[in-house]
């Protein structure tokens, strides 16, 4: 797919398709990817035509999280610049989450960091076999915060925990085994049963399945999303200008650096 905007729209059969368009990067996304995922959210709520949103990602993989680039940026930034930054992508994940038509998100290979919130705030998830997920913020010193209140009422709170607090990198069938996604299929298997979910979606009255979701949300969210944005957005923002996300985040890029300039050597 062309590299030429960071995250694409197309709507076709009044069906839309977000994908993000960073595979040089593994789609992780920076804050213009996440301005115009914000764009296109809100542009497809406002459209009574769509009847279902598709999230993918270009190439390899569906998005490794934050970009490299971006997090060196963010240690330099202010408490208050930190809040913005991450408020840009709570929002997001509040939009989508709430998204007035059915979302479906279609991972493979590394699904990392807030990559995962995108996948626990979609209504279904297909993963290919391949597809490896992780909580990588702890290795940096960091808190999945943002992402936290979806992935505990997508997980439950022991196993969200777990995976939290150790960092460890499971497989797709792992992540069907613990409810983050609904389906594990071979790589050539993928628009087969994408086509199947949309043929079962597009046969529903859109005020029933509208309505459907509400009433789930009303019935398991028992706080109030926006108080949990609040304090997950202070508390990441005190958490990257803290001395140990500090340390650890240049110490990552430092050895990101240096094992990028080896590998250079090598070729």
């Amino acid at each position: 797919m062309k590299e030429d905007k960071p995250v694409l729209l197309q709507i076709h059969n009044n069906i839309a398709t977000i994908t993000l368009n960073r595979s040089h990067v593994l789609n992780a996304f920076d804050d213009v990817s996440i301005q115009l995922l914000s764009q296109h959210l809100r542009q497809i709520q406002e459209d009574d035509a769509i009847r279902a949103v598709i999230l993918r990602g270009s190439g390899k993989h569906f998005c490794a999280g934050a970009d490299i680039a971006w997090m060196q940026r963010t240690i330099h930034y202010s408490k208050s610049e930190n809040e913005q930054d991450a408020f840009e992508f709570a929002k997001i994940l509040n939009t989508f989450y709430h998204l007035n038509k059915p979302t479906i998100t279609v991972v493979q290979g590394s699904v990392f960091g807030g990559a995962i919130g995108l996948v626990a705030c979609s209504d279904i998830t297909i993963a290919t076999i391949d597809a490896t997920f992780c909580f990588s913020e702890a290795k940096l010193g960091l808190v999945p915060a943002i992402i936290s209140p979806y992935v505990i009422r997508a997980l439950g709170t022991r196993k969200a925990m777990y995976y939290m607090l150790t960092a460890e990198t499971f497989l797709a069938k792992k992540a069907l085994a613990l409810g983050l996604i609904n389906e594990v299929v071979k790589q050539e298997n993928v628009e087969i049963e994408l086509k199947k979910v949309l043929t079962l979606l597009q046969g529903n009255g859109k005020i029933a399945m509208q309505t459907i979701k509400k009433l789930v949300h009303q019935l398991v969210d028992s706080l109030v999303l926006e108080e949990q944005m609040e304090y997950t957005v202070d508390l990441i923002a005190n958490i990257r200008v803290s001395q140990e996300a500090q340390e650890r985040l240049t110490d990552f890029l430092v050895k990101k650096a240096s094992a990028n300039k080896a590998s250079k050597k090598r070729v």
